[in-house]
């Protein structure tokens, strides 16, 4: 048999053992689909409500949940729940920003998704701010009636001084709770402008919402009119 031959018939061979040989096929389990996220979180609310109730969780800028405190108690159950939550809201934010042509990355749904969790919050409950601060809403009176914060005509918070300004607490709650309030003037821009809305229709809308504030502000509030500093009512 010539060299030729032998290597002919151990191409034959080997062909014939793979073609024989089993094959075994990995699936791929298919990805989930939005109403099958939205089950998902729907099954989790009532113990994530629990631990946002308790302070042990809070809800973030970027539109996940996170442990407050690096020594909270939680166990491994609740830790479990906390990365599912995250995982599947980051599949969420992805199929999102797919129907949105990609205008919208999946971060920038985060973000936007994170702003009505602020909104819905609970007063108590701790919300973490762009710079990082763990806050809660219902601070914004209590620093209202220190005099470190208070309404200004452009219908946001401001920090009545630079040097308040500074403070992570009160920073960070100024940076959540006007994200909150610039959601909800973009709301009401679209609701009067029949599904339509431009920065200054927004812009618009916050202003009134200033006037109103600034009327209904508390005696000893600060306040700071279009034109001039603050001012104690």
């Amino acid at each position: 048999m010539t060299t030729k031959h032998r290597w002919a018939m151990l191409l034959m061979f080997a062909t014939a053992t793979l073609l024989l040989a089993p094959t075994f096929s990995h699936a791929v389990a298919p990805a989930d689909t939005k109403d099958q996220l939205k089950e998902k979180f729907k099954q989790r609310l009532p113990e994530l409500t629990r631990l946002l109730d308790q302070g042990k969780v809070g809800e973030t800028w970027e539109g996940y949940v996170e442990v407050v405190k690096k020594d909270s108690d939680l166990d491994a159950q609740a830790l479990k729940l906390i990365s599912n939550e995250n995982e599947d809201r980051k599949k969420l934010y992805e199929i999102i920003a797919g129907e949105q042509d990609k205008k919208l990355t999946s971060a920038e749904v985060g973000v936007r998704n994170a702003a009505r969790k602020f909104e819905d919050a609970k007063p108590d409950w701790y919300l973490k701010s762009k710079d990082g601060a763990w806050v809660q809403r219902k601070d914004v009176a209590r620093f209202k009636h220190e005099g470190k914060i208070g309404e200004q005509w452009d219908g946001y918070l401001g920090a009545v001084k630079p040097e308040y300004d500074k403070e992570p607490a009160i920073r960070g709650l100024i940076l959540i709770e006007n994200r909150i309030r610039k959601v909800q003037y973009e709301h009401a821009a679209v609701k009067r402008g029949n599904g339509r809305k431009d920065e200054a229709s927004v812009a618009a809308e916050a202003e009134r919402a200033g006037r109103e504030n600034l009327d209904k502000a508390s005696p000893g509030e600060y306040v700071k009119p279009k034109t001039g500093d603050w001012t104690r009512k």
